[in-house]
């Protein structure tokens, strides 16, 4: 999901990610059994000196050799009417338990064995992801800006001070503004287009307004209202406090070139051709009396090709720069209502307005994205993510208890971002989405080995989790302990957001290792599939036939 962002960064991480998950694949189901392959065919000399470890030998001559065959390969019993003996059933559990984790063996299995210890356990996690929902619901955008840094580092202790450390800030702290007349907009589908891959090559072209028309005097009055109006525009937001205005009430916090033309002009009043001469010549000679622009008004009066195409009107606004998008989104909102009422009453050929701010807004943008990109993971995650354990499960039941713990693990992690403080940043965005597919890896492995457990002749629901356990107990732990310590190894990063993506990958370890434990094998010892309940392979069997019934 994360190759579908409009975030290029966040793309090529997840088409990377998509990759290594591809090749790590097709190397496991080739490299490695053939490595096995070599070993005992060609190079049984390199372990002659290693001891085995002493298995217990499973004596299976008591039962049917049906039964013998179903638990040493994993078949089903020839005839469904002669179920496996309860003693056989139990010689297997032992010498599989042999090979069990102890924590799994002699803790985890003894105590679902208790009557109420797997409904308890199972409700307390169900209601402890219920809270977590409520607190995920809290979350919002940050306040603050990104920091690269945390706030004892010696670089932000700097920055900060810089921004905070005084009554006000510098001209250069805060946001320029500039309001452009005439352009409608930017075509970036005009070849060769932008490369999502290389944005920097190539922006777009600016696509002119041919109504565009500043010559008449309705047109120049206009433009002369919209720059008084522009600094009386009022803004009762955080982000505008303490000015009260969009921009700031000093001599030169706008600059609007139609009021030095009209001052080099002594106040004389033009039209047409004329207008646009005087205008092409006040370009050529008069520098900004502004603080903004310094220099010449060749940006501000735009000639291309000897034609008047655009002009734009530049402001210092009272919005601090790097602040965070619940500071900025309502600065932003109040400036396009500004804009909108002064495009609605815009003679015709200006009713072409744009505005843009360097930054801030395109930080703006990327937060927005990364939290849509979120909402569109979770859209394509949680059904991929059922389709894959229908699938590997071929069990309905299977595969909605799997997906609901899945979303419980999501919404603890998340739920613990709010609870620490942490807002809805471009760390909790991404961590939201790879939160789904380590998840998955624990439910499906047991889920997996619940529902085989049939076939070695257990249809009970304790049978069938214990199966599981023995089997895939160690995987499980294993598994988590490498990721785990994976993830612990970005703890001693500088930057915040390796330290902070560190902290959700342990978090969503741990709690996919305890919700997979003890809520849905709980719920599985409570309330799994028995026999056939919720078995689809049928169906799937009508898509897929395997080669047996072909």
């Amino acid at each position: 999901s994360s190759a579908t962002s409009p975030i290029m960064p966040i793309r090529s991480m997840g088409v990377y990610a998509c990759l290594l998950v591809l090749w790590n694949y097709l190397l496991c189901i080739t490299l490695t059994p053939a490595a096995f392959a070599v070993r005992e065919c060609y190079l049984p000399s390199l372990c002659s000196g290693c001891k085995r470890r002493n298995a217990k030998v499973l004596d299976l001559s008591s039962a049917p050799a049906a039964v013998a065959a179903a638990a040493t390969v994993g078949t089903d019993p020839a005839s469904s009417q002669d179920p496996t003996p309860k003693r056989t059933r139990s010689v297997v559990l032992h010498a599989q338990s042999s090979h069990t984790p102890v924590l799994i063996r002699r803790v985890i299995i003894p105590l679902f064995k208790i009557p109420f210890v797997a409904p308890a356990s199972a409700a307390l996690l169900i209601l402890w992801a219920v809270a977590n929902v409520v607190f995920t619901s809290h979350l919002q955008p940050p306040i603050e800006a990104f920091t690269f840094f945390a706030d004892e580092h010696m670089v932000q202790k700097g920055i900060n001070l810089n921004r905070e450390g005084f009554a006000a800030g510098a001209a250069q702290s805060y946001n320029t503004l500039t309001v452009s007349f005439g352009i409608s907009g930017v075509d970036r589908e005009q070849d060769p287009g932008v490369d999502v891959w290389a944005p920097h090559v190539w922006y777009g072209v600016p696509v002119y307004d041919n109504a565009f028309d500043i010559s008449s005097s309705g047109a120049q009055q206009f433009l002369r209202e919209f720059c008084q109006n522009l600094r009386d525009a009022g803004c009762e937001e955080e982000g505008c406090k303490p000015a009260g205005k969009l921009v700031l009430q000093t001599a030169d916090a706008v600059s609007c070139f139609i009021e030095d033309f009209d001052a080099w002009n002594s106040d004389a009043r033009y039209e047409g051709t004329e207008f646009v001469d005087k205008l092409h010549a006040f370009r050529q000679s008069k520098a900004s009396s502004r603080g903004i622009d310094q220099a010449a008004w060749e940006q501000s009066i735009g000639f291309v090709d000897g034609e008047l195409r655009y002009v734009q009107v530049r402001a210092k606004m009272s919005l601090l720069e790097w602040q965070g998008d619940k500071i900025k989104e309502p600065v932003l909102d109040r400036l396009e209502k500004f804009l909108d009422g002064e495009r609605a009453r815009a003679p015709g050929s200006m009713a072409s307005i744009l505005q843009t701010v360097p930054i801030d807004w395109a930080i703006l943008a990327t937060s927005q994205g990364l939290i849509a990109g979120l909402f569109t993971g979770f859209a394509i995650c949680f059904p991929v993510a059922f389709l894959v354990l229908l699938v590997a499960t071929r069990n309905v039941y299977m595969a909605l208890m799997a997906l609901c713990a899945v979303a419980m693990i999501v919404s603890c992690v998340l739920g613990y971002c709010y609870l620490v403080g942490w807002a809805l940043g471009s760390g909790e965005c991404i961590a939201g989405t790879i939160v789904i597919g380590l998840a998955v890896d624990y439910v499906i492995h047991l889920g997996h080995m619940y529902l085989e457990a049939k076939h070695a002749g257990f249809h009970t629901r304790r049978e069938r989790s214990e199966y599981a356990f023995n089997t895939m107990g160690a995987t499980i732990i294993a598994g988590a302990m490498t990721t785990l310590f994976a993830g612990l190894v970005m703890q001693f990063c500088q930057l915040v957001f390796f330290n902070r993506m560190s902290t959700l990958m342990v978090l969503t370890i741990i709690y996919s290792w305890v919700y997979t434990v003890f809520c849905f094998m709980a719920m599985l010892y409570v309330i799994g599939p028995e026999h056939d309940q919720g078995d689809v392979s049928w169906v799937l069997e009508k898509i897929w036939p395997s080669r047996d019934t072909e």
